[in-house]
Formats: structure tokens, sequence, C-alpha cells
């Protein structure tokens, strides 16, 4: 008897708290303490094979958190890894993610495609830190 794989992988992006400790943490809401926004863990589960979890073209590990920035400019730009002063914690992937590009996806060994989108916050303004800007003003 041969079992055929038809089903796709589940994949999770589940936003991940982390509280600020620092006064300089980046995207901090002005107050110590406050919840940092865009970090994920993304993981996934089959039920018959071995997957590859991947966010654009970058092979991520089940379990691994990311931090995803919106941008205004399309596509998906690996920008580093973030070292915590906490040598507990996990190091972070951070990406900057162009509109409706969040879009964690697994695939298993049959071909089989699952994908979910994270919901990213919303870009703020101009404050993209890329070279261009939305502002339509000439």
């Amino acid at each position: 008897m041969t079992v055929r794989d038809t089903t796709a992988p589940t994949v999770y992006c589940v936003p991940v708290p982390r509280v600020r400790k620092w006064h300089h943490d980046e995207d901090r809401d002005d107050e110590k303490g406050k919840l940092k926004q865009g970090l994920f863990r993304v993981s996934a589960k089959d039920i018959c094979s071995a997957y590859t979890i991947t966010l654009g073209g970058n092979v991520l590990v089940d379990g691994e958190i990311i931090k995803i920035k919106p941008t205004a400019r399309p596509g998906i730009r690996l920008v580093g890894r973030d070292d915590d002063d906490d040598d507990r914690a996990p190091s972070i992937t951070r990406f900057r993610v162009g509109p409706g590009e969040a879009v964690i996806t697994a695939t298993d060994a049959a071909g089989n495609i699952g994908s979910v989108a994270c919901p990213v916050p919303q870009r703020q303004g101009d404050n993209d830190d890329d070279d261009r800007h939305d502002s339509t003003e000439k």
C-alpha cells in the first residue's frame, strides 16, 4: 500500500510579545515596559513528511522568531540579525517587507504548499528607512 501525500502543511505566524528593556530600544512606544511590535514566531506542521519554511526566498527554522518591518518598497529584504543583550534570548532575524508580502510558506517533500500572512503592523507615514519615500510632493 502506497500513501500519497496530498495535504499541505499547516503554517503559523504568531505575534510574540517582547517587553522593551532599555530606553533606546527601537520600535518603542515611548514608555519603558511597553510591548514591541513586528515580532513573530514562525512554525509549521505536516502529517506525512518534512517541510521547509520560507519568507520569500529566505529559509527559516521551525520555531524561529523573526521581526518584520513594513516598507513601501516592494519585495522582501533580509536586514540582518539582532543579538539581544540577554544571552538566554534567541537572536532575531530582521526583514523589511513590502505591502502584502509578509507571507510565510511551508513546502513539504511531496510539493504541497501551505501559507499564512503575518499580521504586520501598518507602516508609519514616510518613516521607511529606505532610499525612497511615498511622498507625492515634487
